[in-house]
């Protein structure tokens, strides 16, 4: 099999799942809410890109995890 048939493949996989789909509104969705949560507040930009990437590290830790168990489970 080709290298790059199987990079297409998957591509197309992952591209087709929700799972893509839901991590990219949960993407988007998360500076927009840490921008809302700050509105109010009497804060500084350091304060709002500091709980947006503590949004960040929590969604990739639980992201990388669900995606991998996603993709291993899909094989099994």
């Amino acid at each position: 099999m080709n290298t790059l048939s199987f990079v297409y493949c998957e591509i197309r996989k992952v591209y087709k799942s929700s799972v893509f789909w839901v991590v990219i509104v949960a993407i988007t969705i998360l500076p927009v809410v840490a921008l809302f949560k700050f509105s109010a507040a009497d804060v500084n930009w350091n304060m709002y890109f500091a709980d947006t990437l503590e949004f960040f590290t929590t969604f990739l830790v639980l992201g990388f995890s669900f995606t991998a168990c996603w993709s291993f489970g899909q094989e099994y």
